[in-house]
């Protein structure tokens, strides 16, 4: 069976999604916009007594975390879903079918690594997202999820203001020079991106600085933390930081195919 879920049933998907690395971007979600909104849903597939999976539906953008269950039912429901994007993670990425065509596919890393007080520069909690888009772009013009700035920001500040999701950037004098994004908070995990360096102050221990401090934050606070990567460099970068690859993910794009 799957369940629209409704306030009353907030907390037994707040707990099912806690169980997984992606669990807590559907819990940034529900936390920051509840079930009231036409365009944020949210459902658990049961299993008996016992959930199987959670999805969000935010817009377009569908959220997957499921573990081993009814496959038949699961994969009949998704074909009547209005998405166009799709992110999920562990073995129900090959239950998808050879047929569909992923845009991305990479590793779920978990950090497990040293953290430290020191810092190349000043730390800025939650700068003005402009000033955060812009690096990200200067660092990296074609990533994916910056197709445009006014759907990130409408997101990610409204999330920024409920508390989950938060932005850094790192200063040197009046120039922000790195940034990290937390682009999902839950009771007892987070998720990293936005990880980036100026193209002129890399090679310096910028973003490596700024992850351990971070990270260390936030594992003192009793969170585990996991990064997202579809790159063998970017996941090289990170295992030589501390983190370890513990699930895969993929993303598809019904637009692109």
């Amino acid at each position: 069976m799957i369940k629209l879920v409704d306030k009353q049933d907030t907390g037994s998907l707040l707990r099912f999604c806690r169980r997984h690395p992606l669990g807590a971007r559907i819990e940034s979600f529900c936390t920051a916009y509840g079930t009231g909104y036409a365009f944020a849903s949210f459902w658990l597939a049961w299993d008996g007594r016992s959930p199987y999976a959670a999805l969000c539906l935010i817009d377009s953008a569908l959220t997957l975390v499921a573990e081993e269950g009814p496959t038949e039912e699961l994969s009949a429901f998704l074909q009547m879903l209005p998405f166009r994007q799709l992110t999920l993670c562990g073995s129900w990425i090959d239950r998808l079918g050879p047929e569909v065509r992923l845009a991305q596919r990479g590793s779920v890393l978990e950090w497990q690594g040293a953290p430290t007080d020191s810092l190349p520069g000043v730390l800025e909690t939650n700068p003005p997202l402009r000033a955060v888009y812009d690096l990200l772009r200067e660092s990296d013009p074609g990533i994916y999820c910056l197709k445009g700035f006014e759907a990130w920001y409408l997101d990610l500040s409204h999330r920024v203001r409920h508390h989950t999701a938060r932005a850094y950037c790192l200063q040197q004098g009046r120039e922000r020079i790195a940034s990290l994004l937390v682009t999902a908070f839950g009771e007892a995990s987070a998720i990293l991106g936005g990880i980036a360096t100026r193209p002129d102050f890399r090679g310096q221990g910028m973003a490596t600085g700024l992850t351990r401090h971070i990270a260390g934050q936030l594992h003192a606070e009793g969170k585990r933390i996991y990064v997202m990567t579809d790159h063998p460099g970017n996941e090289y970068f990170y295992q030589k930081r501390g983190f370890s690859v513990v699930d895969t993910w993929a993303f598809l794009d019904k637009n692109e195919r």
